[in-house]
C-alpha cells in the first residue's frame, strides 16, 4: 500500500494526464458511437428483412470480424499514407474507436427495436400517430431503455479498448504506465494502478447494467 501510494505522490501529474487521455478518448467514442449507433440501429429495423440481411448486415458483420487494433494500425499509417495526410494520433484513435463503437450500439439498438411488442406499433398505426412522432415518442426511447443493460456492458469493454491507443503513440494511461514502470522496474505495483484505475470506471458501469436489467426483467422489457 506505502509503495502504490508512493508511486501516485511521484508521478500524479503523468497518471492524470494519461487517465484523463483515456476518459477523453472513452468519452468521445461513447457520445459519438451512441448518436451514430442509435440512427444506424433504428435505421436497419425500419429496413425489410431482405435489404437487411444482403447490404448492410453483411458489412457490419464483416466490419466487425476484424479487431479494432488492426483498424487502428492500418488507419494511422496505411491509409493516412495512401491518402497523403497525416492525422494526430488522437484523433485517429478518437475516429476508429467511434466507429467500432456505433456498430456495437447499432446491432444494440437494431435488437431492441426489433423485441418490441408489435402491439405498440399497430397501436400507433390504427390511432393515426405519424411515423416521425411513433420513432421519436415511442420506439427509439422503449427500444434504448430495453438496451441499457446491453449499451452499459459494451461500453465497459470501449474503455478497455482505448489502451489500444498506446500503439500509436497516444500518451494515455497505458502508455504512461508502461513508461513509468521503465523508470521504477516494479511491474506489479505499477500495473496494479492500471488495474485499479479501470476497476473504479468499469465496475459502476457493470453494477448499473446489472441493475438496470433486473428492473427491465421486473417491467418484462427485457431481452
Amino acid at each position: 500500500m506505502n509503495e502504490t501510494i508512493s508511486l501516485i505522490s511521484r508521478y500524479r501529474e503523468a497518471l492524470l494526464e494519461g487517465a484523463l487521455k483515456s476518459i477523453e478518448l472513452a468519452a468521445i467514442a461513447w457520445a459519438g458511437g451512441l448518436i451514430l449507433g442509435t440512427l444506424l440501429g433504428v435505421w436497419r429495423a425500419s429496413q425489410s428483412r431482405g435489404t437487411r440481411r444482403s447490404g448492410i448486415t453483411l458489412f457490419s458483420a464483416a466490419a466487425s470480424s476484424i479487431p479494432v487494433m488492426v483498424y487502428l494500425l492500418w488507419c494511422h499509417y496505411p491509409l493516412q499514407a495512401t491518402l497523403g495526410i497525416s492525422l494526430p494520433p488522437f484523433f485517429t484513435a478518437a475516429a476508429v474507436f467511434t466507429f467500432y463503437n456505433a456498430i456495437t450500439i447499432g446491432e444494440v439498438v437494431r435488437g431492441a427495436v426489433e423485441d418490441l411488442p408489435v402491439a405498440f406499433t399497430m397501436a400507433a398505426k390504427i390511432t393515426g400517430v405519424p411515423r416521425g412522432v411513433y420513432v421519436r415518442h415511442i420506439m427509439v426511447p422503449l427500444a434504448l431503455r430495453a438496451a441499457l443493460p446491453s449499451y452499459l456492458v459494451s461500453q465497459v469493454g470501449v474503455l478497455h479498448m482505448t489502451l489500444f491507443a498506446s500503439l500509436i503513440s497516444v500518451d494515455e494511461l497505458f502508455r504512461v504506465v508502461q513508461r513509468i514502470n521503465a523508470i521504477e522496474y516494479n511491474a506489479v505495483g505499477v500495473y496494479s494502478l492500471l488495474a485499479l484505475f479501470y476497476f473504479v470506471l468499469s465496475f459502476p458501469l457493470l453494477f448499473f447494467a446489472r441493475l438496470a436489467n433486473e428492473r427491465l426483467a421486473k417491467l418484462g422489457l427485457d431481452r
